[in-house]
């Protein structure tokens, strides 16, 4: 009865939110090691268009930054459905349950 709807919905909480913490993992490691290689670009010079390699590598750690704010904003959005009782977004078809 409701004991095993309550845990359905509790698991499916948690299978909808763990590429969200996956992904905000991972883009930690991402911005960390990013960080690291623009700082080292700094150093570098791009022979043909003379431009510093710092602008170049400062891509990574910038994605990273911004894919960690989707991926938090996602997961505030589950949780949010969650303590409203409500399906995650996307929901699934309904001939899929």
């Amino acid at each position: 009865g409701d004991r095993r709807q309550r845990m359905g919905r509790t698991s499916r909480f948690l299978f909808d939110i763990v590429p969200d913490v996956c992904i905000i993992g991972f883009c930690v490691l991402l911005l960390v090691q990013g960080i690291g290689y623009t700082r080292m670009g700094v150093l570098r010079t791009a022979t043909n268009s003379q431009v510093n390699m710092a602008f170049v590598y400062a891509a990574i750690p910038t994605f990273a930054a911004l894919s960690i704010i989707y991926a938090v904003a996602n997961l505030l959005a589950d949780l949010r459905a969650f303590q409203r009782g409500e399906p995650a977004s996307p929901a699934p078809p309904p001939e899929a349950e």
